[in-house]
């Protein structure tokens, strides 16, 4: 069975439907001003809870989304399924360069997952805008024929050291935080 997984996320938005599903504007108080200085400073940190998207927003809210509805259109290929079954049968093999390409062809990765870099001045917003439209493509999907569960999209980002190592750590924790899992603690073993 083919499934389109992509027919699972929220619906792509445009226009004004975007802009307010991406502005954040919180309530203001206008209590705050008759506060003394001191508490009207501690009440400052508050304005970083403001979003109001502009251009490079929506651009990235359509890029990420349409990367995100291809990779889940390729999950759901017979192509997809047969390597996802491939890995599982491999599970707990000694796996080699030999003997991974032994037998009915590659069996490699399988995620039909897609990566995009964002480069810009620092300061400009790219981290606020991608973190707006992560949220707007949905969490985790959950399905039962076949019973699987996909992460859209999963946010991590770059360690302090810059290691592969330490990256896939990073995206093992976050994993875990989105599927209730234990992969990290594994790995650590």
């Amino acid at each position: 069975m083919i499934t389109d997984f992509s027919t699972m996320l929220p619906k792509m938005l445009f226009g004004k439907e975007l802009k307010a599903a991406l502005e954040v504007l919180p309530e203001y108080d206008e209590a705050f001003r008759g506060l003394d200085a001191g508490a009207r400073l501690l009440k400052l940190p508050d304005i970083y809870r403001i979003f109001v998207p502009n251009d490079m927003a929506y651009e990235i809210y359509h890029k990420l989304y349409s990367m995100v509805s291809i990779s889940m259109q390729r999950k759901g290929t017979a192509e997809s399924v047969r390597l996802l079954n491939a890995m599982h049968s491999m599970k707990g093999e000694n796996i080699t360069i030999e003997n991974r390409y032994a037998g009915n062809g590659f069996k490699g990765v399988a995620t039909g997952m897609t990566s995009a870099t964002c480069i810009g001045v620092s300061g400009i917003g790219k981290t606020s805008c991608l973190q707006a439209a992560a949220c707007l493509c949905g969490g985790v999907i959950e399905t039962n024929l076949p019973y699987r569960k996909l992460v859209p999209v999963l946010e991590v980002s770059c360690p302090f050291n810059c290691s592969f190592r330490s990256l896939c750590s990073q995206i093992l924790a976050k994993l875990d935080e989105c599927l209730g899992t234990d992969y990290y603690q594994k790995s650590l073993i």
